[in-house]
């Protein structure tokens, strides 16, 4: 069915141009033979636009150059993007008109974010463009692959269409939004980075009393003055340093509310690097080794351009840490981001946790938790896990409080 559904396409030009030769021939004969003024009038009247539908059916529009431009090539959710068509051809020939349609990607035709069919009159002109806009962008790595360009004749016999193919990508990342960590306490563990660097701050910057000399102490660590009145060796103490590491996990295994949950993960990055805290980044299917905890601008860039291409799977988020060699360190805090909080979810961060720090952090529409939402608060506070709801509203994240 679908070749002949094919082959009617191909050759339903040739028919159209065939019933076209036959008119005009049926036009020439009948004023042969019949004669007169309305019989010659009504031939030479058909004759101009039957030899221009022949002309047109003839005319080479694969020939035609086609270059799109785009005024972004990144941007984030919910903006605009600005397409223009550049079309060149080498002969003049007049076009009446002329349809051009940009073969939309399919998350653009779903979210019903433009109409990318525009319809303009040449003429006689050897170079136009075309300008379409998308409103809305949603997330996600959009392919811009054809240009279709379709012309006719005033009466409806011929009409040529061709393609182009002309590649070209988007990438839209997710919005996100001006949070703070401290709302739900990100916990964090000793890491790779309270080394030698970080003592050699302890001396200015977090000294917290005295105490004996231990083994093993730095020399300019003692204090003269405190082992002279003493008669025993003092050395400075200094507060613990804990790393500000931490690793942030998308759940990506539920299609309901993974959305709002992508842009809570942006949030949440966009704060730390703010902060100057290193982050680290892992979903569970798109990468195969987390990102480690650094920070800057191109560590933010990095997990924004995975968020924009992540999508919903059926695996376990948690699948990481049943790898050999721990995919995920262990010295990392980690931040479980999911759009839905079950006893199910928290059970197997209880028994995947071992020392790590791990906090959930969820999403929700009300002001008010639910009793259902504070029994698991209350579940994971028994199993040393922090669940947080948050509630989230436009350009502004808010902590529900429960426990």
């Amino acid at each position: 069915m679908r070749k002949i559904k094919r082959l009617m396409l191909i050759l339903l030009p040739y028919l159209r141009f065939s019933f076209l030769i036959v008119l005009m021939i049926s036009a020439f004969s009948y004023a042969m033979f019949q004669g007169g003024f309305v019989s010659w009038f009504l031939f030479y009247s058909f004759l101009p636009a039957a030899l221009y539908s022949i002309l047109l059916f003839l005319y080479p529009i694969k020939d035609f150059y086609v270059e799109r431009e785009m005024d972004l090539n990144e941007c984030r959710a919910g903006d605009s993007l600005n397409v223009t068509l550049h079309i060149r051809r080498k002969l003049p020939f007049p076009l009446f008109f002329m349809v051009v349609e940009e073969e939309t990607p399919g998350k653009l035709k779903e979210s019903g974010a433009a109409v990318t069919k525009e319809m303009t009159f040449p003429w006689f002109k050897k170079e136009f463009r075309v300008e379409h806009s998308f409103k809305e962008l949603p997330r996600g790595e959009h392919d811009f692959r054809m240009v279709k360009i379709k012309v006719g004749d005033p009466l409806g016999f011929i009409e040529k269409e061709a393609a182009f193919l002309l590649k070209d990508t988007v990438l839209v990342y997710p919005s996100y939004y001006e949070i703070s960590l401290s709302q739900f306490g990100v916990q964090r563990n000793e890491g790779q980075q309270a080394g030698t660097s970080v003592r050699m701050q302890r001396e200015v910057s977090n000294l917290s009393g005295l105490r004996e000399y231990q083994p093993g102490d730095r020399f300019s660590w003692i204090n003269w003055k405190a082992t002279a009145r003493r008669n025993e060796i003092m050395t400075k103490e200094f507060e613990e340093q804990k790393n500000m590491d931490f690793l942030v996990l998308l759940d990506n295994s539920r299609s309901e509310g993974f959305e709002p949950a992508v842009s809570l993960t942006a949030s949440i990055v966009h704060a730390a690097i703010k902060r100057g805290s290193p982050v680290g980044f892992f979903v569970r299917g798109l990468m195969e080794h987390p990102l480690p905890a650094t920070g800057g601008s191109v560590q933010r860039q990095r997990i924004l351009q995975f968020l924009a291409k992540a999508e919903p799977r059926r695996d376990s988020p948690l699948g990481a840490f049943d790898q050999k060699n721990d995919v995920i360190p262990a010295n990392l805090g980690i931040v479980l981001v999911t759009s839905l909080v079950t006893e199910e979810l928290i059970n197997d961060v209880a028994k995947r946790k071992q020392s790590r720090s791990i906090t959930i952090v969820s999403l929700r529409k009300g002001p008010a938790l639910s009793t259902q939402e504070v029994r698991l608060q209350h579940m994971g506070a028994l199993k040393g896990i922090p669940v947080h709801f948050l509630e989230g509203e436009f350009q502004k994240w808010t902590e529900v409080s429960g426990i």
